[in-house]
């Protein structure tokens, strides 16, 4: 059986989520992204509490692109502090979910599954 995820990064710049977005859509390893933003991060860091405004990236997957996706992301953003996160989706529109296994079928960039 498929399963799906949700990949959620924040960065730094809209410019960066668009060509990170632009990537993972052109290499057909997600089949949308959402961006939200901008918004406040706030989060302890190095001892200090930090507040900065970020873009969210919600990416529509198949699991199995998660490692292919995590690479495409720190190709462009290279940061090993970066927060990525999967998310399991447990249930969804059908149609929907069938449209996003169609839309990743042929992903470009399988080199690290």
């Amino acid at each position: 059986m498929q399963e799906f995820i949700q990949i959620i990064t924040a960065l730094s710049s809209e410019e960066l989520v668009r060509k990170i977005t632009d990537t993972l859509i052109d290499k057909r390893l997600a089949a949308s992204v959402w961006i939200s933003g901008p918004m406040t991060s706030t989060y302890r860091w190095q001892g200090k509490i930090e507040s900065t405004t970020d873009w969210v990236c919600t990416i529509n997957t198949r699991r199995e692109l998660y490692n292919a996706v995590e690479q495409a992301i720190k190709e462009l953003y290279p940061s090993d502090d970066l927060g990525i996160l999967a998310l399991p989706v447990l249930t969804g529109n059908k149609s929907y979910l069938e449209w996003i296994t169609q839309e990743t079928q042929n992903a470009t960039d399988r080199s690290s599954e």
